[in-house]
């Protein structure tokens, strides 16, 4: 079964407080995805 958008999110921010990456990525899935963009565009 395929996550749906609230159980991406709250896994997305579960992760990054249970792993420690609070401080190195977004809080927000929007602002990682277009991080993502910029850094494909630039190459």
């Amino acid at each position: 079964m395929p996550l749906q958008q609230r159980g991406l999110i709250r896994s997305y921010n579960s992760g990054r407080h249970r792993y420690g990456l609070a401080d190195l990525l977004p809080p927000k899935l929007e602002q990682l995805r277009r991080a993502l963009e910029r850094e494909t565009a630039a190459d």
